[in-house]
Order: structure tokens, then sequence, then C-alpha cells
């Protein structure tokens, strides 16, 4: 009671569930505020209530200490794409990393399949990188990715576009000047197909187009570029 007529005759008041602070040296609460606090929160020192929170540090996926993150976010995007993806790509998908990070992240997802004995790799194809199942498998994926007619290439088509691809840039007579038939219902096939383009005109009279392969030709027959092309000598002429 004693400290409840202090409180009043200061002109402050007071409620059963709450505690008062006043400005002065001393701290006076009532009894019944400080039973109400012992059954809530409990009362700070002076000292926390000033210090400032401390925010919590962010790290970037990309530093040292969350590689395996970045190795997680490499190959989940590889996993899901279904074409290769460059270099360049990989770094504006994952932000602030550089080639040289993927490139070490990507060695070493290699590594990983190759110890494991992963049915899969990493392919460098088209100035990308893709994962595809291995050689040895291609049997049993085959039947469960059977091909329908539409998707495959005759003789025919299969004679041209090795043309293209070996002596590109090239017109459409000296394609035919090779074959020696009529080759453009051919090359029309393979420009539908996206295996062939035009890359443009020769400059002698009547400037016919020249044909050259497209990227989507390269991610098809798993090559990085047209130097990945097999020599002729090297070639099985059965």
């Amino acid at each position: 009671m004693a400290d409840t007529k202090i409180l009043q005759e200061d002109s402050i008041d007071v409620s059963e569930s709450s505690a008062v602070v006043v400005s002065e040296p001393e701290v006076v609460v009532t009894n019944s505020a400080i039973a109400a606090l012992d059954k809530t929160t409990p009362i700070l020192d002076v000292k926390e209530e000033q210090a400032k929170p401390s925010l919590p540090q962010v790290t970037h996926p990309v530093d040292g200490s969350q590689q395996r993150d970045v190795k997680s976010i490499v190959e989940a995007i590889l996993f899901a794409a279904n074409e290769p993806v460059s270099i360049r790509k990989l770094c504006e998908i994952i932000g602030n990393a550089d080639a040289k990070q993927i490139r070490e992240t990507i060695d070493l997802l290699r590594h990983e399949y190759d110890s494991q004995n992963r049915a899969f790799q990493i392919e460098d194809i088209a100035d990308g990188f893709q994962i595809l199942t291995r050689v040895e498998y291609y049997d049993w994926v085959a039947k469960l990715w059977k091909k329908s007619g539409d998707n495959k290439l005759s003789q025919a088509a299969l004679e041209t576009l090795a043309i293209v691809a070996y002596k590109q840039p090239i017109t459409r007579a000296n394609i035919e000047a090779i074959r020696g038939v009529q080759s453009g219902q051919m090359i029309r096939t393979l420009v539908e197909k996206k295996l062939v383009r035009i890359v443009g005109r020769e400059e002698v009279l009547g400037r016919p187009l020249l044909y050259g392969t497209t990227k989507n030709f390269l991610e098809q027959f798993g090559l990085k570029s047209i130097k990945d092309l097999p020599k002729t000598g090297e070639l099985d002429m059965q």
C-alpha cells in the first residue's frame, strides 16, 4: 500500500498489470506489476535495452563457404535444360559467379559422375554444356524414346547434310555437283529440320545462296563445334 500512495502523490496512474519506470534514478513499481512481469516477459537489463540488435550476415550462394550450393544449382540447371547451356548463361542465372568458378564446378560434377559410375555425363556441345546419358546405354534409352519416321533422315538427306557440314559454306550447285543429282528438296528438308541454314551469298554472277550447318546440327550430333567433325580419313568407308 505504501508504494501505491507514493505513486498517487506524484499524479501517476498505476494499473494492476503494468510497471512504471520514472525518470528519476529510483525505479518504483507496484507489487502487482512485478507479479505480472514474472508471469510474462523477464525484465531486461538497461544495457541490453539500449544495445542495437545485430543484423544477420547474408552470404551469397557463390561464396567459398557455399560452394556446395553452387554445384547443386549448376547441376539442377543442366539437368532441367533440354539444350546445351553456355557458361555465360549459367553466370547470368546464378549471379555474381565468374566463368572460372562455373568451369571448376562442372569439372567437379564430371569427376563425381565418373567416380560414381553414373549412367550420365556432362558433354561439351555447341559452345555449352548438357547432361546426357552415356553411349553404352543407348539401346535401352532408344526403346523409351522411339523416334517416328518423320524425324529420321533418309540416306539422301544424310548425304546432303554431310556435304554441307564438310564443305560449308557451299552453294546448291556445288552440292549437286558432288552428289550428281538434284538436291533442292533435300536442302529444303534439312532447312525445315533446322540442321542447315542460309549463311550468305557467294560473290559471283547471280549471287547464289550459301548453306551451312546450324547450332541444332551440333546438338543433334553431339559436337562442340564444326572442328570436332571426324576427319575424312577416320571415317569407315565400308
